[in-house]
């Protein structure tokens, strides 16, 4: 079973890519590109246009910028007030060790080893430095424990666990141009097997589309499922600008930091984590690698309200469920991590 997804390049022509259905697209991305619209055939040169020397040198520049900017910024970015100091967190969110790649690749996977996805062993499209990337993206992290955050941490956070992209059309979407910054073109996937849509997912989606659309206007929302037959659901993500997903970006995470601060029991707390995520990948908020940013997102969210990394045997549940489905497969996955901290307590 596959998990496809199609974006709109700006030639028009649609390129379709296969995921695996096991790994999740932001915190394993596998993808491989599979055919063209106009069956031209599919090259870096076709698909995905090389950026000028200038253009490499004008993202570097913005890049350096967008650091600095970045560094005065997140110095103010508010305490969350956990019970726990801030080496007790950063214990808890490294609880495993060496074992925390287990936290970015899916459970499905675990056996053969943290390269699976660098050295394609899972059968699908071998992406090599995505353990780098996300190794990266967890030292990123523990500095940020017990702050609240933004969407400018999220873009960062995209930059490290997508540090390794470099264009390629049959493994990305995108090069580094596209990283650390929110997408503003279409993408859609496929999803059936596992992770075929529920009727209560369906509800809630829609539910929630409406809702941004009287909230900011039609012009806004999440998107459409489409049902394909044979159990399989197409998700088109709505096209926006990157200025309109990051309005509805800060609108899912302030609502979520307001939920959570009056959240009575760790349940509640769970909920809202649970829910900040759902949303998230419902928005589907860059072009390429958003399960895998937002995954880490969540186990630092999971960290800072009483709670621990989780491992997730089919990530991408958290689209195709219903909140409540999806919190109970959540609870789960706290128990698959704290059942491997007990098989690795040296580690």
């Amino acid at each position: 079973m596959t998990l496809n997804y199609t974006i709109t390049v700006p030639t028009s022509l649609f390129v379709n890519f296969s995921v695996s259905s096991v790994p999740p697209r932001s915190s394993a991305v596998t993808s491989s590109a599979r055919s063209i619209a106009t069956s031209v055939p599919i090259s870096s040169s076709a698909a995905i246009p090389k950026p000028s020397r200038f253009n490499v040198l004008r993202h570097y520049f913005n890049d350096v910028i967008s650091k600095i900017h970045f560094f005065f910024h997140s110095l103010f970015y508010p305490k969350i007030y956990s019970t726990a100091s801030a080496n007790e967190l950063k214990k808890t969110y490294f609880g495993l060790g060496e074992q925390k790649w287990r936290e970015c690749i899916d459970g499905t996977h675990q056996d053969k080893g943290k390269f699976v996805f660098d050295q394609g062993l899972h059968g699908g499209t071998t992406e090599p430095g995505f353990i780098g990337s996300m190794e990266n993206a967890f030292e990123f992290i523990p500095p940020f424990l017990n702050r609240k955050v933004d969407a400018d941490w999220y873009l960062q956070l995209h930059k490290r666990t997508c540090g390794h992209f470099n264009g390629d059309p049959t493994v990305f979407l995108m090069g580094q141009e596209r990283v650390g910054i929110f997408r503003n073109r279409d993408v859609g996937a496929t999803f059936n097997g596992v992770y075929q849509v529920t009727q209560e997912a369906l509800q809630e989606f829609n539910a929630l589309d409406k809702e941004l659309k009287q909230l900011l206007g039609d012009s806004f929302g999440l998107g459409t499922f489409i049902d394909l037959g044979g159990g399989s659901t197409y998700l088109h993500y709505k096209s926006m600008t990157d200025k309109q997903v990051a309005t509805i970006f800060n609108y899912f995470l302030n609502n979520f930091y307001y939920e959570v601060e009056r959240a009575q029991t760790l349940d509640e707390k769970l909920m809202a984590i649970a829910k900040l995520h759902q949303r998230l990948e419902w928005l589907h908020p860059v072009l390429d690698g958003t399960s895998r940013t937002s995954i880490a997102f969540m186990n630092k969210n999971l960290t800072d309200y009483g709670f621990h990394p989780a491992i997730l045997e089919y990530p991408h549940v958290s689209s195709s469920y219903g909140l409540k489905q999806w919190f109970e497969y959540l609870k789960r996955g706290l128990a698959k991590w704290e059942q491997r901290k007990a098989e690795f307590p040296q580690s």
